[in-house]
């Protein structure tokens, strides 16, 4: 029943995807895309040293004439705070925009790819899904502060990128709920310690309640809940399983797109294959084309 859930931990996270919406650009920043550049977006408060720190670490080339080789935009405290003062204390969010990314598309179809430096409150996996859900595809997105830092800033950043990128007008409420997912997330990572069987948790989740449409009671969400906990062997204390609940019932409130899934289920699927291989002894190559079969045909039949 493990290996089931962690298939379906796989699905789920890549089958909630919809949109978001930004305040006007700050001054100076790029209002125009040029396609042929990658996606840089600077936390608003760094300093000249800090600023070379971050566009190191980002691997920019040529930083100092990175304002003509990438399209430029900068996140504020402002915003962090727009966008995550329901969900996290002031003393996470602090008062300075610090982290800082660079994004760039990836052929249709190879998912999300993440990489961090000096962030320590999200995880590769907590922005991944939270991006996936807020409905950002196919993008290599690096995430850098200049000295360890939280990384919320970050989430906004990328969501911006990928706004300009597209040219989309993602929605607020799956924002919200994104925002909320990493949060919590995070949350549930420090409650077990362990972020990404935290991860893992809200994605099964996902996919069991939504499995059969969006039209979900509490009281199906609850058992749902209280049976992958089982079987994970987590235990949640009431305020946080609340928390939970109240998040599947927002992401029930958003748009679904179910045609995502394939597009994603392989990149989520190679990040499990290390929980594949404690499941199955040491041999989860010799599942794996099984494996993926059973996900491309749950897909096509969702598809029908």
């Amino acid at each position: 029943m493990r290996l089931k859930r962690m298939i379906a931990a796989v699905l789920c996270a890549a089958c909630l995807v919809s949109a978001l919406g930004f305040s006007a650009a700050a001054e100076g920043e790029t209002t125009q895309a040029d396609n042929s550049k990658p996606y840089l977006v600077l936390g608003a408060d760094l300093n000249a040293d800090q600023l070379a720190t971050v566009l190191d670490l980002l691997g920019v080339k040529d930083p100092a004439n990175y304002q003509q080789n990438y399209n430029v935009s900068y996140t504020t405290n402002a915003e962090e705070y727009e966008y995550f003062g329901d969900y996290l204390d002031a003393s996470v969010i602090g008062s300075k925009a610090y982290s800082s990314i660079l994004l760039t598309p990836r052929e249709k179809g190879k998912g999300i790819s993440v990489t961090t430096h000096n962030i320590t409150y999200c995880t590769v996996e907590m922005y991944q899904n939270a991006l996936i859900t807020a409905g950002v595809s196919d993008v290599d997105l690096v995430v850098a502060g200049p000295t360890n830092i939280s990384g919320t800033a970050a989430l906004v950043s990328a969501m911006k990128a990928y706004e300009i990128m597209t040219g989309e007008t993602l929605s607020e409420q799956s924002v919200d709920a994104a925002n909320n997912e990493l949060v919590l997330t995070g949350e549930i990572g420090q409650e077990i310690g362990d972020s990404t069987k935290a991860a893992e948790l809200i994605a099964a989740l996902k996919n069991e309640v939504f499995a059969n449409g969006k039209d979900v009671t509490d009281q199906e969400i609850e058992g749902t809940l209280d049976r992958i906990c089982q079987e994970m062997g987590i235990t949640l204390d009431d305020a946080t399983r609340q928390e939970i609940i109240d998040l599947i019932k927002k992401i029930a409130a958003t748009d679904f797109d179910v045609a995502a899934l394939e597009q994603q289920a392989k990149e989520l699927f190679n990040k499990v294959e290390n929980v594949l291989n404690d499941l199955t002894g040491g041999d989860a190559q010799g599942f794996f084309a099984r494996l993926w079969n059973q996900i491309v045909s749950f897909i096509q039949n969702l598809l029908q």
